[in-house]
């Protein structure tokens, strides 16, 4: 589990996060029976980074890739991309509403397209 969205959870499957609940509306997966069992305490460090004239390319350079980091926040960006169309009810780890990034947990896979845009103003808190 990584984390939760709108009364369900966020769950890594292979490589893509997907969201499990029974709001077929908001989420990608439909839950059957789970059981959770107990392993390794997770270790969690998370900081605050600002934003502000830098590319989400050098934040991804700046974590480096030893552990696995999801990221949060709202960036303004210095231009504007036309998102696809997609269902807002819908997990997305990273998605633009007019100049806005939202992240939601995203990883550095998930950002690919946005890298090389400059971020005008805000922060991220990455965890992992």
């Amino acid at each position: 589990m990584v984390g939760v969205w709108r009364n369900g959870l966020i769950v890594l499957q292979g490589d893509q996060l997907r969201a499990i609940g029974e709001n077929l509306d908001a989420h990608d997966l439909y839950p059957t029976p789970v059981a959770l069992v107990e392993g390794e305490p997770l270790r969690v460090l998370a900081q605050r980074v600002d934003m502000r004239g830098r590319s989400l390319r050098w934040l991804l350079d700046q974590l480096g890739t030893d552990r696995t980091y999801y990221l949060s926040g709202e960036l303004r960006m210095g231009s504007r991309l036309d998102p696809p169309v997609q269902d807002l009810d819908r997990y997305r780890p990273a998605w633009f509403a007019g100049q806005v990034l939202r992240l939601h947990l995203a990883r550095g896979a998930d950002l690919e397209r946005y890298l090389g845009l400059v971020v005008a103003q805000g922060e991220v808190c990455s965890s992992g």
